[in-house]
Protein backbone atom coordinates (compact mmCIF):
# COMPACT_ATOMS: atom_id res chain seq x y z
CA UNK A 1 0.00 0.00 0.00
CA UNK A 2 1.47 3.50 -1.02
CA UNK A 3 0.59 6.47 -0.56
CA UNK A 4 0.02 9.14 -3.86
CA UNK A 5 -0.99 12.42 -4.99
CA UNK A 6 -4.17 12.30 -6.65
CA UNK A 7 -2.26 13.99 -9.74
CA UNK A 8 0.28 11.26 -10.15
CA UNK A 9 -2.35 8.44 -10.25
CA UNK A 10 -2.85 6.09 -14.01
CA UNK A 11 -5.93 4.23 -15.08
CA UNK A 12 -5.94 1.35 -13.87
CA UNK A 13 -4.63 1.98 -10.13
CA UNK A 14 -6.58 -0.05 -7.00
CA UNK A 15 -7.27 1.89 -4.17
CA UNK A 16 -6.03 0.22 -1.15
CA UNK A 17 -7.92 2.19 0.99
CA UNK A 18 -11.63 3.99 0.92
CA UNK A 19 -11.75 8.08 0.07
CA UNK A 20 -13.74 9.50 2.67
CA UNK A 21 -14.64 13.31 3.17
CA UNK A 22 -14.40 15.03 6.19
CA UNK A 23 -18.54 14.69 7.26
CA UNK A 24 -17.93 11.20 6.46
CA UNK A 25 -18.98 10.11 2.86
CA UNK A 26 -17.18 7.28 1.01
CA UNK A 27 -16.51 8.80 -2.74
CA UNK A 28 -14.69 5.44 -3.80
CA UNK A 29 -14.47 2.67 -1.79
CA UNK A 30 -11.02 0.32 -1.12
CA UNK A 31 -10.70 -1.94 -4.20
CA UNK A 32 -11.90 0.50 -7.13
CA UNK A 33 -9.95 0.42 -9.77
CA UNK A 34 -9.49 3.76 -11.07
CA UNK A 35 -10.72 4.89 -14.60
CA UNK A 36 -9.88 8.69 -15.51
CA UNK A 37 -13.26 9.76 -14.68
CA UNK A 38 -12.60 8.78 -10.90
CA UNK A 39 -9.66 10.65 -11.18
CA UNK A 40 -11.03 13.42 -12.46
CA UNK A 41 -13.23 13.43 -9.88
CA UNK A 42 -11.05 12.78 -7.06
CA UNK A 43 -9.47 16.30 -7.92
CA UNK A 44 -12.78 17.81 -8.32
CA UNK A 45 -13.44 16.82 -4.66
CA UNK A 46 -9.73 18.57 -3.65
CA UNK A 47 -8.85 15.32 -2.75
CA UNK A 48 -4.59 15.55 -1.86
CA UNK A 49 -3.87 11.66 -1.91
CA UNK A 50 -5.03 8.80 -1.26
CA UNK A 51 -3.79 5.05 -0.75
CA UNK A 52 -3.23 2.53 -3.57
CA UNK A 53 -2.24 -0.58 -4.68
CA UNK A 54 0.69 -0.28 -6.94
CA UNK A 55 4.06 -2.02 -6.42
CA UNK A 56 7.20 1.28 -5.76
CA UNK A 57 8.49 1.79 -9.13
CA UNK A 58 12.59 0.63 -8.99
CA UNK A 59 13.70 4.10 -10.00
CA UNK A 60 12.02 5.59 -7.17
CA UNK A 61 14.46 3.36 -4.38
CA UNK A 62 17.70 3.61 -6.70
CA UNK A 63 20.22 5.59 -4.41
CA UNK A 64 20.09 9.59 -5.87
CA UNK A 65 23.81 10.61 -7.57
CA UNK A 66 24.15 14.14 -7.16
CA UNK A 67 23.32 16.26 -10.46
CA UNK A 68 26.42 17.71 -11.92
CA UNK A 69 25.24 20.21 -14.89
CA UNK A 70 27.61 20.53 -17.62
CA UNK A 71 30.18 23.12 -17.60
CA UNK A 72 29.42 26.76 -18.01
CA UNK A 73 25.92 25.54 -18.42
CA UNK A 74 24.60 27.54 -15.18
CA UNK A 75 26.16 30.62 -16.79
CA UNK A 76 25.32 30.27 -20.28
CA UNK A 77 21.33 29.50 -18.78
CA UNK A 78 21.62 32.46 -16.85
CA UNK A 79 22.49 34.54 -20.41
CA UNK A 80 20.17 32.78 -22.14
CA UNK A 81 17.51 34.16 -19.39
CA UNK A 82 18.65 37.40 -19.33
CA UNK A 83 19.40 38.05 -22.81
CA UNK A 84 15.56 37.28 -23.63
CA UNK A 85 14.77 39.10 -20.66
CA UNK A 86 16.69 42.64 -22.23
CA UNK A 87 15.19 41.48 -25.83
CA UNK A 88 11.75 40.43 -25.49
CA UNK A 89 10.00 39.26 -28.42
CA UNK A 90 6.67 40.56 -26.52
CA UNK A 91 5.84 43.51 -25.03
CA UNK A 92 7.09 44.27 -20.87
CA UNK A 93 4.69 46.71 -19.30
CA UNK A 94 4.23 49.30 -22.42
CA UNK A 95 4.16 52.67 -21.33
CA UNK A 96 5.23 52.35 -17.75
CA UNK A 97 9.41 52.04 -17.31
CA UNK A 98 8.51 51.95 -13.39
CA UNK A 99 6.95 48.67 -13.51
CA UNK A 100 9.24 48.11 -16.15
CA UNK A 101 12.42 48.03 -14.37
CA UNK A 102 11.02 46.42 -11.17
CA UNK A 103 9.19 43.58 -13.12
CA UNK A 104 13.44 42.94 -14.91
CA UNK A 105 14.86 43.41 -11.12
CA UNK A 106 12.20 40.34 -9.80
CA UNK A 107 12.82 38.51 -12.71
CA UNK A 108 16.60 38.55 -12.79
CA UNK A 109 16.70 38.07 -9.05
CA UNK A 110 14.47 35.01 -9.46
CA UNK A 111 16.70 33.47 -12.29
CA UNK A 112 19.18 33.83 -10.17
CA UNK A 113 17.97 32.05 -7.27
CA UNK A 114 16.66 29.08 -9.51
CA UNK A 115 20.05 28.85 -11.19
CA UNK A 116 21.74 28.02 -7.96
CA UNK A 117 19.49 24.02 -8.01
CA UNK A 118 21.46 21.85 -10.20
CA UNK A 119 19.11 19.50 -11.45
CA UNK A 120 16.89 22.68 -12.92
CA UNK A 121 19.89 24.11 -14.97
CA UNK A 122 20.59 20.85 -16.39
CA UNK A 123 16.68 20.53 -17.27
CA UNK A 124 16.82 23.83 -18.65
CA UNK A 125 20.04 22.67 -20.45
CA UNK A 126 18.59 19.11 -22.15
CA UNK A 127 15.97 21.70 -23.55
CA UNK A 128 18.82 23.75 -25.20
CA UNK A 129 20.58 21.55 -26.13
CA UNK A 130 18.10 19.19 -27.39
CA UNK A 131 15.58 22.13 -28.85
CA UNK A 132 16.84 25.72 -28.86
CA UNK A 133 13.52 26.88 -29.99
CA UNK A 134 11.71 25.16 -27.39
CA UNK A 135 13.72 27.35 -24.74
CA UNK A 136 13.46 30.13 -26.23
CA UNK A 137 9.48 29.81 -26.01
CA UNK A 138 9.78 28.67 -22.87
CA UNK A 139 11.13 32.06 -21.63
CA UNK A 140 8.99 33.55 -23.88
CA UNK A 141 6.23 31.93 -21.50
CA UNK A 142 8.02 32.17 -18.29
CA UNK A 143 8.49 36.79 -18.87
CA UNK A 144 4.50 36.63 -19.86
CA UNK A 145 3.59 34.71 -17.18
CA UNK A 146 5.77 36.52 -14.51
CA UNK A 147 4.37 39.47 -15.77
CA UNK A 148 0.57 38.32 -15.31
CA UNK A 149 1.31 36.66 -11.28
CA UNK A 150 2.92 40.71 -10.77
CA UNK A 151 -0.14 41.91 -11.55
CA UNK A 152 -1.99 39.40 -10.28
CA UNK A 153 -0.35 40.38 -6.69
CA UNK A 154 1.21 37.28 -5.79
CA UNK A 155 4.35 37.31 -3.19
CA UNK A 156 7.70 36.72 -3.90
CA UNK A 157 7.27 32.86 -2.73
CA UNK A 158 4.36 32.51 -5.19
CA UNK A 159 6.18 34.63 -7.99
CA UNK A 160 9.25 31.99 -7.48
CA UNK A 161 7.06 28.95 -7.71
CA UNK A 162 5.03 30.26 -11.19
CA UNK A 163 8.35 30.68 -12.61
CA UNK A 164 9.90 27.75 -11.99
CA UNK A 165 6.77 26.21 -13.54
CA UNK A 166 6.54 28.16 -16.56
CA UNK A 167 10.58 27.63 -17.48
CA UNK A 168 9.69 23.97 -16.79
CA UNK A 169 6.26 23.36 -17.93
CA UNK A 170 6.94 22.13 -21.16
CA UNK A 171 9.87 19.63 -19.84
CA UNK A 172 7.59 16.79 -20.84
CA UNK A 173 8.19 17.56 -24.29
CA UNK A 174 11.90 15.97 -24.41
CA UNK A 175 10.32 12.72 -23.92
CA UNK A 176 9.03 12.73 -27.65
CA UNK A 177 9.92 11.04 -30.66
CA UNK A 178 12.09 13.73 -32.99
CA UNK A 179 9.36 13.00 -35.93
CA UNK A 180 6.60 14.62 -33.66
CA UNK A 181 9.26 17.58 -32.19
CA UNK A 182 10.31 18.66 -35.73
CA UNK A 183 7.34 18.01 -38.00
CA UNK A 184 6.84 20.29 -40.98
CA UNK A 185 3.35 19.37 -40.86
CA UNK A 186 -0.47 18.34 -39.26
CA UNK A 187 0.06 16.00 -36.64
CA UNK A 188 -1.72 12.35 -36.95
CA UNK A 189 -4.05 11.15 -34.65
CA UNK A 190 -1.70 8.79 -33.01
CA UNK A 191 0.82 11.53 -32.98
CA UNK A 192 -1.08 14.11 -31.30
CA UNK A 193 -2.14 11.18 -28.31
CA UNK A 194 1.32 10.81 -27.89
CA UNK A 195 1.96 14.53 -27.60
CA UNK A 196 -0.48 15.17 -24.89
CA UNK A 197 1.41 12.31 -22.50
CA UNK A 198 3.70 15.37 -22.74
CA UNK A 199 1.60 17.06 -19.44
CA UNK A 200 2.00 13.28 -17.28
CA UNK A 201 5.76 13.22 -18.67
CA UNK A 202 7.11 16.02 -17.47
CA UNK A 203 4.71 16.32 -14.23
CA UNK A 204 6.40 12.41 -13.16
CA UNK A 205 9.85 14.24 -14.02
CA UNK A 206 9.86 17.75 -11.91
CA UNK A 207 7.91 15.26 -8.96
CA UNK A 208 11.01 13.31 -9.13
CA UNK A 209 12.92 16.25 -8.09
CA UNK A 210 13.58 17.10 -4.14
CA UNK A 211 12.47 20.45 -3.33
CA UNK A 212 10.44 21.12 -6.39
CA UNK A 213 6.95 23.27 -5.50
CA UNK A 214 3.76 20.94 -5.91
CA UNK A 215 2.65 24.12 -7.41
CA UNK A 216 5.34 24.26 -9.82
CA UNK A 217 4.86 20.88 -11.24
CA UNK A 218 1.42 20.94 -11.50
CA UNK A 219 1.91 24.03 -14.60
CA UNK A 220 3.40 21.33 -16.68
CA UNK A 221 0.43 18.70 -15.72
CA UNK A 222 -2.54 21.37 -16.15
CA UNK A 223 -1.49 23.79 -18.11
CA UNK A 224 -3.73 22.20 -21.40
CA UNK A 225 -6.62 22.19 -19.03
CA UNK A 226 -9.56 24.56 -20.37
CA UNK A 227 -12.25 26.10 -17.90
CA UNK A 228 -14.73 24.70 -20.14
CA UNK A 229 -13.59 21.09 -19.71
CA UNK A 230 -12.18 20.96 -22.85
CA UNK A 231 -8.82 20.04 -22.39
CA UNK A 232 -6.30 17.51 -21.31
CA UNK A 233 -5.46 14.94 -19.53
CA UNK A 234 -8.71 14.81 -17.41
CA UNK A 235 -10.67 17.49 -18.48
CA UNK A 236 -11.67 19.70 -15.60
CA UNK A 237 -13.28 22.49 -15.54
CA UNK A 238 -13.61 26.37 -13.68
CA UNK A 239 -11.80 27.10 -10.83
CA UNK A 240 -10.49 23.36 -10.18
CA UNK A 241 -8.03 24.10 -12.36
CA UNK A 242 -5.26 26.11 -10.25
CA UNK A 243 -4.15 29.52 -11.31
CA UNK A 244 -0.70 29.19 -12.14
CA UNK A 245 -1.36 26.09 -14.60
CA UNK A 246 -4.38 28.81 -15.88
CA UNK A 247 -1.98 31.46 -16.19
CA UNK A 248 1.04 29.15 -17.92
CA UNK A 249 -1.77 28.68 -20.22
CA UNK A 250 -2.42 31.62 -21.92
CA UNK A 251 1.24 32.85 -21.95
CA UNK A 252 2.10 29.37 -23.58
CA UNK A 253 -0.88 29.77 -26.17
CA UNK A 254 -0.77 33.37 -26.97
CA UNK A 255 3.39 33.07 -28.06
CA UNK A 256 2.50 29.82 -29.99
CA UNK A 257 0.67 31.88 -31.71
CA UNK A 258 2.49 34.57 -32.83
CA UNK A 259 5.23 32.29 -33.11
CA UNK A 260 6.20 30.63 -36.91
CA UNK A 261 5.73 26.94 -37.42
CA UNK A 262 7.00 25.17 -39.93
CA UNK A 263 3.10 24.72 -41.01
CA UNK A 264 1.54 27.91 -40.72
CA UNK A 265 2.70 31.85 -40.86
CA UNK A 266 2.31 33.24 -37.22
CA UNK A 267 -0.80 35.01 -36.22
CA UNK A 268 -0.37 39.33 -36.55
CA UNK A 269 -0.69 39.76 -32.55
CA UNK A 270 -4.24 41.81 -33.23
CA UNK A 271 -5.80 38.85 -34.45
CA UNK A 272 -3.87 36.18 -31.51
CA UNK A 273 -5.52 39.14 -29.20
CA UNK A 274 -8.73 39.22 -30.99
CA UNK A 275 -8.66 34.77 -29.88
CA UNK A 276 -8.46 36.16 -26.45
CA UNK A 277 -11.16 38.79 -26.33
CA UNK A 278 -13.64 35.42 -26.52
CA UNK A 279 -11.65 33.12 -24.15
CA UNK A 280 -12.81 34.56 -21.31
CA UNK A 281 -14.25 31.78 -18.85
CA UNK A 282 -14.24 29.40 -21.90
CA UNK A 283 -10.76 28.19 -22.24
CA UNK A 284 -9.46 30.43 -19.72
CA UNK A 285 -10.65 32.50 -16.40
CA UNK A 286 -12.28 35.58 -17.09
CA UNK A 287 -10.13 37.51 -14.67
CA UNK A 288 -7.01 35.91 -15.66
CA UNK A 289 -8.08 36.83 -19.27
CA UNK A 290 -9.38 40.43 -18.25
CA UNK A 291 -5.43 41.19 -16.64
CA UNK A 292 -3.55 39.42 -19.82
CA UNK A 293 -5.13 41.72 -22.42
CA UNK A 294 -4.73 44.88 -20.25
CA UNK A 295 -0.67 43.77 -20.54
CA UNK A 296 -0.40 43.05 -24.00
CA UNK A 297 -2.86 45.27 -25.50
CA UNK A 298 -1.97 45.96 -29.02
CA UNK A 299 -3.39 49.10 -30.77
CA UNK A 300 -4.50 48.50 -34.44
CA UNK A 301 -2.71 49.98 -37.15
CA UNK A 302 -5.05 52.37 -38.42
CA UNK A 303 -5.65 53.82 -34.77
CA UNK A 304 -4.23 56.85 -33.39
CA UNK A 305 -2.95 57.36 -30.12
CA UNK A 306 -2.29 60.65 -27.93
CA UNK A 307 0.59 59.94 -25.44
CA UNK A 308 0.44 62.03 -22.03
CA UNK A 309 2.84 64.56 -23.72
CA UNK A 310 0.86 65.50 -25.96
Amino acid sequence: MNKASVHSLKEGDKLAKSVITQNGTVILSSGTVLTKHYIKRLIERGIADVYIDREPEIKAIKKETPVKPSRHSKENITNILFHKLDQPSIPIFQFNARKESAFKRMYRKTVLDITHEPMIVELLNQLHESEPSLLEHCVNVSILSGMIGTEYGYDNAGMLELIIGSLLYDIGMLKLPASIMRSNRSLTGKQRDLLKNHTVDGYQLLRSINGMPERSALCALLHHEKFDGSGYPYQLTGKVIPSYAQIVGMADLYDALISPKPYRSPYKAVDAIELFYAAGNHYFRADLVNIFLKLIHVSPITSELRLSNG
